[in-house]
């Protein structure tokens, strides 16, 4: 990185690991303060909290992980997963190693063997958005054998929904059935992970986390 007067140049690869970076922290940021965030309950909605030299300056954030270890492939982990997300609580981790550090580790069984799910995804060649997805998708209840196999949805949000002899977009029909916008939101989410779209605007909210089986 090279810096001009008022101008910062970046390699290739610097550009993309800065990038990569501040897309961390706004996760972060999303699932301590956004109430609206799939993940809000678990993070915010407990207490946690961004530290104000993080929260007001996404540059700190980014300077500090490339002080303290970070790589491509590792992701922010809490060392004690009541604490907040600042200096002294943080460091970068494999995702086998974070799974450890949940609250909840979350075991399936997948022909025949039972494994922490982490450990499953490292074994299929998962990447980090492959491996969300599922997560979030046994999160909600779904077996195994649909979470790996079902492929990711192709429908955006601005696309046309059939419903009462009508054509709509999410947001209207949203807006039709008297939804607010948590839930157009989180609609909006599950069908990223490919649920039907009147079901994901109609299900309720739930928390609940499954183990899963897979013979």
């Amino acid at each position: 990185m090279t810096t001009t007067t008022n101008i910062t140049l970046y390699t290739e690869d610097e550009f993309r690991i800065d990038k990569k970076l501040r897309a961390v922290w706004s996760a972060m940021f999303q699932r301590c303060y956004s109430e609206n965030w799939v993940n809000y309950p678990s993070y915010g909605g407990r207490g946690i909290t961004v530290c104000p030299e993080w929260v007001t300056d996404k540059t700190a954030f980014v300077a500090w992980a490339l002080a303290n270890g970070y790589r491509e492939g590792l992701t922010l982990d809490r060392i004690d997963n009541d604490g907040h997300y600042e200096p002294s609580n943080c460091r970068f981790v494999s995702r086998k190693q974070q799974q450890r550090n949940r609250r909840i580790t979350v075991y399936v069984t997948y022909q025949g063997r039972t494994l922490p799910v982490s450990e499953l995804f490292d074994e299929l060649g998962f990447d980090e958005a492959t491996s969300n997805r599922i997560q979030n998708r046994l999160s909600i209840g779904w077996d195994l054998e649909a979470a790996l196999q079902k492929p990711k949805s192709t429908l955006r949000t601005h696309e046309k929904i059939a419903y009462e002899g009508r054509y709509w977009s999410l947001k209207k029909l949203a807006d039709h059935l008297n939804l607010d916008y948590a839930a157009y939101r989180r609609a909006a989410g599950r069908i990223s992970l490919g649920w039907e779209p009147l079901k994901a605007l109609t299900e309720p909210r739930s928390y609940n986390t499954k183990n899963a089986t897979l013979s």
